[in-house]
């Protein structure tokens, strides 16, 4: 980041692991963590109050449909504040997601139709604070 007076270095790091188990065929549960280093330090992140710092999130999606699932998630989340101080709330994140077949006027394979599918997803989210 440049300063008008001196270059100053800044550093981060931001990441997420995240494991997931089929409980059925049309289930599945998952965990993810995300997690900063450095993030309080970080003077470009003061400039956005809304970077979430750490999230602990679990949640369940159901595939009801060929491309097509439901989500629902719950999560305590810490965002970054000003300075070093940290808004901590719970959200809960309901997601419709669906793949449409787009330009598949030929027969085709499953793997070679998917690839030409778009994308659509809605999202609902609750934030509880």
């Amino acid at each position: 980041m440049q300063y008008f007076d001196a270059p100053q270095k800044d550093e981060f790091i931001s990441g997420y692991v995240q494991a997931e188990y089929r409980a059925a065929k049309d289930w599945t549960i998952f965990g993810r963590t995300e997690n900063g280093i450095n993030e309080d330090a970080s003077a470009y992140l003061r400039l956005l109050p809304a970077f979430i710092a750490h999230r602990n999130m679990i949640g369940v999606r159901w595939d009801f449909a060929n491309f097509q699932g439901l989500t629902v998630e719950i999560a305590d989340t810490r965002a970054q504040g000003d300075d070093s101080t940290h808004i901590n709330f719970r959200e809960v994140r309901i997601q419709w997601s669906a793949v449409f077949p787009c330009n598949c006027g030929s027969q085709l394979s499953v793997s070679q139709a998917y690839r030409r599918f778009c994308r659509a997803q809605t999202q609902l989210i609750a934030l509880l604070y």
